[in-house]
């Protein structure tokens, strides 16, 4: 039974989550010949000023 954790960027559209959960639930299912109903997607929704990168939070960044 697979758990797939997901960390993503707030903001994304539940249309485009939507996608995602069942892009990653068909692939899976391809790759390792689980069915989907024993697949379990967690999203993590994460803010831009708690989300780093090069030392700095991504609210910084787009300001610079």
């Amino acid at each position: 039974m697979p758990i797939i954790h997901i960390d993503l960027l707030d903001g994304k559209s539940v249309e485009q989550k939507d996608e995602l959960i069942s892009s990653v639930t068909e692939v899976t299912e391809k790759a390792l010949g689980v069915d989907k109903e024993h697949i379990t997607i967690i999203l993590r929704e994460v803010s831009r000023d708690h989300w780093a990168v090069q030392g700095k939070a991504l609210t910084k960044k787009i300001e610079q």
